[in-house]
């Protein structure tokens, strides 16, 4: 009987317990996940096409991701650590040469952040925050974040 009700004891803590954070998603496809549905499917192919010919060119795997928000995968992690753990659970890229390149997009409040695997130098790095610091991001609404995303992939003009 004790054994019973520290059982029911244990379960009722639990359930009163918070929430916790979701793990990340899974990824649909390779190159592009529009979890926000900030692209129109002709934009989201034309830059999946774009990605995948980048892909061929170089071997480098490039993957866009975007997210409404954060509040779902919310563990107390920056959005650093956030993307560092979705470049390598996803595992994006070679395994070997770590040569993954995450673009992640937070629709609300409007974020981007470029992660790069572990093959990269700090050169790349110095890149990478450069590109998102100096490329202003549109105003979210009317599908302007995906349009910019969309010429920003396929090389031109946001």
């Amino acid at each position: 009987m004790r054994r019973a009700l520290r059982l029911l004891a244990l379960l009722a803590a639990c359930a009163a317990a918070p929430a916790v954070a979701q793990d990340l998603p899974d990824p649909v496809c390779s190159y592009l996940n529009d979890f926000a549905g900030v692209l129109p499917p002709d934009r989201a192919e034309a830059l999946r096409h774009e990605l995948q010919v980048t892909r061929r060119m170089t071997g480098a795997q490039i993957d866009v991701v975007a997210l409404p928000d954060l509040r779902h995968f919310d563990s107390g992690e920056s959005l650093l650590q956030f993307s560092q753990r979705m470049l390598r659970d996803w595992e994006i890229g070679d395994i070997r040469r770590q040569d993954g390149i995450l673009l992640l997009l937070i629709a609300a409040p409007l974020e981007a952040r470029i992660e790069l695997g572990a093959g990269y130098n700090r050169h790349w790095d110095r890149i990478a925050r450069d590109i998102v610091r100096g490329t202003p991001l549109p105003p979210a609404g009317a599908g302007r974040v995906g349009r910019g995303l969309a010429a920003r992939g396929a090389g031109g003009p946001a």
